[in-house]
């Protein structure tokens, strides 16, 4: 560490003893740097709320044709509460068959746990029909399972989002289904996941990735 720090200090044009100069007296003694007022500024952004994205009505239509949507949430920086972001992904193909791509930040707490629920708000407003959601989310999969079942998210995690869920999960309107994320194309052959499982849920993850980056 001595010598990266020598480095780090002659790229910045800096002694030791200047560095030391500019720091609070306890620094040295106690290791623990003083709070950055401008990081604690951006950290508060990044957790206020956003609005929600427009929902399409639950009801599901005769005849109306499920669609497919791919999604995925990410986290940077997760244990550290000022540098953490957020950020969802998703892609589907319409009823054209063309393929299409989102993402976006996410508003509240960022964890990576909401990031995967935010992506699949949005992919019910994205979509806008009936929808197969294929998540490589446990914590997706289980809530959407259990929204169906008839559960209540009241005092659940990140109720906001489950709520705003719920009538679409209870209407059977989205329907969701877990694959094994972040293999690649030989592992993911080997455990039977189909080939456009696999890529629509590493381009979700990219996006993703991407959104929490930004």
């Amino acid at each position: 560490w001595a010598a990266a720090r020598r480095a780090e200090l002659q790229a910045a044009g800096l002694s030791q003893e200047a560095l030391l100069a500019r720091l609070p007296a306890g620094v040295p003694l106690t290791g623990a740097l003083p709070l950055d007022a401008r990081l604690a500024v951006l950290a508060a952004q990044a957790k206020q709320e956003l609005p929600p994205p427009p929902l399409p009505p639950p009801a599901v239509g005769p005849g109306q044709a499920r669609l497919r949507a791919w999604s995925d949430g990410a986290c940077e920086h997760p244990t550290d509460p000022l540098l953490a972001r957020a950020g969802w992904g998703l892609c589907w193909r319409g009823s054209d068959g063309l393929l299409r791509r989102r993402n976006g930040p996410v508003g509240g707490s960022q964890t990576a746990q909401r990031a995967e629920l935010a992506a699949a708000v949005h992919a019910v407003s994205a979509v806008g029909a009936p929808l197969e959601l294929v998540s490589d989310s446990r914590y997706v999969c289980h809530g959407v399972a259990a929204l169906r079942a008839g559960a209540s998210p009241t005092e659940w995690a990140h109720a906001d989002l489950w709520e705003l869920l719920r009538p679409h999960c209870e209407s059977g309107f989205i329907v969701a289904r877990w694959v094994k994320g972040h293999l690649d194309a030989a592992a993911a052959a080997g455990r039977g996941i189909a080939p456009e499982d696999h890529a629509g849920n590493e381009t979700a993850d990219r996006l993703a990735g991407a959104a929490a980056r930004a």
